[in-house]
């Protein structure tokens, strides 16, 4: 992949050591893009696009993702052993417009709402041919609801169901 962001796409692709940790970086030619990738400790793979969020992630970030709260509610019934999560906390991500140098999140429907704070996919493979996927999503909590306006109808009295009667039933027939 590496040879073919640098002949292809014309990139260049470097490796540099993060405290530790191979990081192997692609640069858009007049440095308008920067991405990143390598492994940090337990085979956890690392992709990254951007100025300097590598450096947030290698060596390795203050705080660990298995600690966020986030990540832990949306993976956290998943099932074990899996083969990987995908985890997008959609909250900072709205917060780093323009910063990521990605598009801006659809303002229409579920993300543009804001109801939707993360999002955590397991995927689990079950077998050659079967692949099982669990998805979470944490809703932000909204505020309670106020009371419900007043109205100026009367209240009616309920209505007695109907009630057919039911028919009798008949003895068996006996032979005699």
């Amino acid at each position: 992949l590496d040879a073919v962001m640098e002949s292809r796409y014309r990139f260049a692709v470097d490796t540099v050591d993060m405290g530790g940790v191979p990081v192997t970086r692609w640069t858009a030619p007049f440095d308008s893009l920067v991405m990143a990738h390598g492994w940090l400790e337990g085979d956890i793979a690392f992709f990254t696009v951007g100025q300097g969020i590598a450096d947030l992630v290698a060596p390795s970030p203050s705080r660990r993702l298995a600690e966020n709260n986030l990540f832990q509610a949306t993976t956290g019934e998943a099932p074990r052993p899996n083969n990987g999560h995908f985890f997008a906390n959609l909250e900072a991500l709205s917060e780093a417009e323009n910063n990521l140098l990605l598009p801006p999140l659809p303002q229409q429907g579920l993300l543009g709402s804001e109801a939707i704070e993360a999002i955590g996919v397991t995927a689990t493979v079950l077998s050659d041919r079967q692949v099982r996927y669990d998805m979470m999503a944490i809703l932000k909590r909204g505020d309670r609801p106020g009371d419900l306006p007043l109205t100026d109808a009367a209240p009616t009295e309920p209505s007695a169901p109907e009630v057919t009667p039911a028919p009798e039933a008949a003895p068996p027939a006996t032979s005699e």
